[in-house]
């Protein structure tokens, strides 16, 4: 009863025998974590440029916008001419 709740030499060789099959699957798991961790790296060190242009390139938009805002406004209107019904009942 004594030698029951022991665990015998078979036991730990079984358990040794599952964490060495382990092994090449956890050093897979973690060259794939690690491939990952990079490819967002990458991710976000393009998303932070692209956001970067889209700043300065709205910052441009608006220096042109406000440069050529008082020359639009000088522009002359166009002549708008009616034409007048000539179907008129008298």
């Amino acid at each position: 009863m004594l030698l029951s709740n022991c665990a015998s030499f078979s036991d730990v060789e079984h358990l040794q025998a599952q964490l060495n099959a382990l092994q090449p699957k956890i050093t897979n798991l973690s060259a794939k974590a690690s491939s990952a961790k990079t490819s967002a790296q990458q991710a976000l060190t393009i998303a932070t440029e692209a956001s970067s242009k889209a700043q300065r390139s709205a910052h441009y938009l608006q220096d042109t916008f406000e440069k050529l805002t008082p020359h639009i406004c000088r522009l002359p209107r166009p002549i708008r001419h009616t034409i007048k019904n000539k179907s008129r009942k008298h």
